[in-house]
């Protein structure tokens, strides 16, 4: 759940309200299952904080907390019910992720195996790292400890 904020051009004269500022992305990423298969993605994000305040150093602004997303490049969409859509095109996210190893390789087909998995760019927060193993049925695991490796 990564901060981001998002700050205003200085003429921007309106007001930002939570209530009525949306924030989307949207691009296409990759995924790997069975080949290489590119997919569109659009997915609304959670707003927490709109800062209407103007001084020396800073803009009114729009922080989100971006969730991550599969590795690819993706355009962030800025819109009120009040202003309209906001001229975002040069709001881009390029998300990497890696997994470099998964240990062990073979486990029970009951379940209960303990699993690493070894890469770059997790959350250290367990919760948002979701991890599914199987194809084409997808059994979801329990991710008890995480850090950025």
């Amino acid at each position: 759940m990564t901060p981001i904020t998002i700050w205003m051009k200085d003429d921007f004269a309106g007001t930002l309200d939570v209530d009525t500022t949306f924030v989307t992305l949207w691009g296409k990423n990759i995924s790997h299952v069975n080949g290489t298969i590119e997919l569109d993605s659009t997915r609304s994000m959670y707003i927490s904080e709109v800062n209407n305040e103007v001084n020396n150093t800073h803009n009114k602004s729009i922080s989100i907390r971006f969730p991550g997303a599969v590795s690819g490049e993706y355009q962030l969409n800025v819109s009120t019910t009040t202003e309209g859509r906001f001229d975002s095109s040069n709001l881009k996210i390029t998300t990497v992720g890696e997994i470099l190893d998964i240990q062990p390789r073979t486990g029970s087909a009951q379940g209960g195996t303990n699993i690493t998995i070894t890469g770059r760019h997790f959350s250290t927060d367990p919760l948002d790292n979701n991890v599914n193993i199987g194809y084409p049925t997808a059994v979801q695991c329990l991710v008890w400890y995480s850090d950025d490796t």
